[in-house]
């Protein structure tokens, strides 16, 4: 089960802890004859392909959980972003919440919460574009943001 804030990174190295035993056991059980095959259904079976950096572009429009499981699928690479002033903001986590207002919107500064389609996010560690990641409150005071700028290309 995927944890509900858990990024593609830390859910691969929580599997990468759990599959030498499950290797282990496997061959095991082929070993000593009492490994159960179980075919695989093709049904709903869909190809991935891999991810590019295009596809980490944040529309503020989608919806909150939408965007939250975005970013952490981009986490580790290629990371999900935005833009603000002119300059590419990566972020790194986000918590979804119940706020409303207009999308790419910040509509709360302490926490600073921005507006998505539908609901509404906090950011939690971003990384503008030159700087390091840091806590989105280092960000804010740093940039000096302010209820109603937006986020956005």
């Amino acid at each position: 089960i995927v944890e509900p804030h858990e990024t593609a990174g830390e859910l691969f190295d929580r599997l990468s802890e759990l599959a030498p035993k499950l290797l282990i056991d496997t061959l095991v059980s082929l070993d000593n004859g009492t490994a159960v095959f179980t075919a695989q259904s093709n049904t709903g079976m869909t190809y991935a392909k891999p991810l590019n950096k295009e596809e980490a572009v944040i529309d503020w429009n989608c919806s909150a959980e939408s965007i939250h499981n975005k970013v952490r699928g981009m986490n580790p690479w290629p990371i999900a972003y935005t833009h603000y002033r002119d300059k590419k903001l990566k972020l790194y986590s986000v918590k979804p919440c119940k706020h409303s207002g207009n999308a790419g919107e910040i509509i709360s500064l302490a926490p600073p919460i921005v507006a998505c389609g539908k609901g509404a996010l906090e950011l939690v560690s971003v990384q503008l574009e030159g700087k390091k990641q840091m806590s989105a409150d280092d960000f804010l005071r740093g940039q000096r943001l302010q209820k109603g700028d937006k986020f956005g290309s």
